[in-house]
């Protein structure tokens, strides 16, 4: 399974984003976590969750083929994040 990295949409780091995350779900916690403290009205920092790409000659399972959740990249935005898929 790939880790995940949050990053924020201008490109900056702060407490959340630039971590590591060993799976999307673990990611999409902490941001649920952030947006649920926030008021509508508030001023807020958007983020997306992204697969952090694998060194070349990744991990492969006992078929060949790459190890994981058989999910493709891309990219949706949930509320508010743009996350991959």
């Amino acid at each position: 399974m790939s880790p995940y990295r949050i990053l924020r949409d201008d490109g900056r780091c702060d407490a959340i984003a630039g971590r590591s995350y060993a799976s999307y779900d673990e990611a999409h916690v902490v941001l649920e976590r952030y947006y649920a403290d926030l008021c509508c009205s508030d001023e807020r920092e958007y983020y997306r969750i992204e697969e952090e790409p694998q060194p070349a000659g990744g991990q492969t399972g006992g078929n060949g083929q790459s190890e994981g959740s058989g999910q493709t990249g891309g990219s949706r935005q949930v509320g508010g994040t743009i996350e991959s898929a």
